[in-house]
């Protein structure tokens, strides 16, 4: 996950957020929160085919 990781250097970078550098600096936001979402959505998937596969796994051995 990314709780442990550090930000990268352009993050600390102090820049006017009026100024003519907003448009990279939203795009940087942008990407970011692209990235956490994604790996949220992945957990999600994940969280749901292990619910599944353990509901196949108890049926198979309730059937046996």
């Amino acid at each position: 996950g990314q709780q442990n990781e550090s930000l990268a250097w352009f993050w600390s970078v102090e820049v006017d957020l009026g100024g003519p550098n907003h448009s990279w600096n939203e795009e940087f936001y942008q990407v970011h929160w692209l990235r956490a979402k994604a790996l949220q959505d992945q957990w999600k998937e994940e969280i749901e085919l292990v619910q599944l596969e353990m509901n196949w796994t108890c049926n198979f051995f309730l059937w046996k």
